[in-house]
């Protein structure tokens, strides 16, 4: 047991572990939105906790499974540069996760969201090459975040007008200013060792 919930912390440490929380609180916002209280209110946002909490582990596990070489230079915290687990053990880890990503989505009602995520993911860290990634990760993080968003939204209520305008706001407000996230990368920075940008 200890063997297999290991490596789990570290897959999902900063700055991954953080991505759950917006879609939780978009979630809140649907409650919100829809005047879900009490019982229900609690019962809703566990459910979207655990929800994307599989969204982010069936991400991270695959993108640190193919990306292990790269974190081995500049992020040497993760699970793989640190010897706690091997590129197969975390690709064996992601393909466990998805069955129950795709039930959970069956169960809650966002079914399409969670397949949608699952394609894209698969896509993005699976099946793009490497000189693929200027045009491959944009249309992944639109897909993610409309995916996370509709999601979460779905969880608490049906998708309306109101819904799908905050999407199409965040969606592309966050995307935007997503171009520039490799721009941390540069030498001097805690756990990187990149060539400085210029």
């Amino acid at each position: 047991m200890t063997n297999t919930i290991g490596p789990t912390p570290a897959v999902l440490s900063p700055p991954s572990g953080p991505s759950s929380w917006p879609s939780m609180l978009f979630t809140a916002a649907a409650c919100a939105h829809r005047d879900i209280r009490g019982l229900t209110l609690v019962t809703t946002m566990v459910t979207s906790a655990a929800y994307f909490a599989l969204y982010q582990y069936v991400f991270d596990t695959s993108n640190q499974a193919t990306g292990a070489d790269e974190d081995l230079v500049n992020k040497r915290h993760r699970p793989v540069p640190c010897g706690l687990i091997t590129s197969r053990g975390l690709l064996g880890r992601f393909w466990c996760a998805m069955p129950a990503y795709t039930l959970l989505g069956w169960l809650t009602g966002t079914l399409a969201w969670t397949l949608l995520w699952q394609t894209t993911v698969i896509g993005f860290n699976l099946l793009a090459r490497p000189r693929d990634y200027l045009w491959a990760k944009p249309v992944a993080m639109v897909l993610g975040t409309i995916a996370m968003l509709a999601g979460a939204w779905e969880l608490a209520a049906p998708l309306d007008a109101v819904a799908w305008s905050w999407i199409l706001v965040i969606t592309v407000g966050f995307n935007l200013s997503l171009r520039f996230e490799d721009v941390r990368d540069m030498a001097g920075m805690p756990g990187s060792a990149a060539t400085p940008s210029r």
